[in-house]
């Protein structure tokens, strides 16, 4: 018994190593020059202009000042139309690429900031402390830290 529980172990053992030598060589690291040569499929016009968006970024201020999730956050100030038309028209160099001061001020011109367009609403059934489970857990540290995430 005590053979087959090893060789069941070193079978075991020999499948994860298999397994983390073949995922992990797919695993590679893209350089950005290379990241925006990926085709993408987008849904909307707009997820195809924030791509747009998205990869001058990364070209302008490069992959230490570029932050990937800040453009899903901005809200646009006025139609996708008007604020695509302007993207166009920014100065771009020989290589096609935008200069900082010039994307910074198109960003602050046509987004709003992230989180701008978010409201602060109760719903009209919230109690601070609600019925039920809540009130029968003993425990003043976790009741307190589920009342915190109940107020959230």
């Amino acid at each position: 018994m005590p053979d087959t529980l090893c060789s069941l172990s070193l079978l075991v053992l020999l499948v994860l190593v298999l397994l983390l030598l073949t995922t992990s060589s797919t695993f590679t690291t893209v350089s950005p020059s290379r990241a925006c040569e990926v085709p993408t499929v987008a849904s909307t016009p707009l997820l195809t202009f924030l791509e747009r968006l998205q990869e001058t970024s990364l070209t302008t201020f490069g992959p230490r000042n570029f932050d990937p999730k800040l453009y899903v956050d901005l809200s646009l100030k006025s139609d996708l139309e008007t604020v695509e038309r302007a993207f166009a028209g920014l100065p771009k160099s020989s290589n096609g690429s935008v200069s900082a001061g010039d994307l910074e001020n198109f960003i602050a011109v046509h987004f709003e900031g992230a989180g701008d367009d978010l409201v602060s609403a109760q719903p009209a059934d919230f109690v601070p402390e609600p019925e039920g489970f809540l009130p029968r857990v003993k425990n003043p540290a976790v009741r307190a830290g589920a009342l915190e995430v109940h107020a959230l």
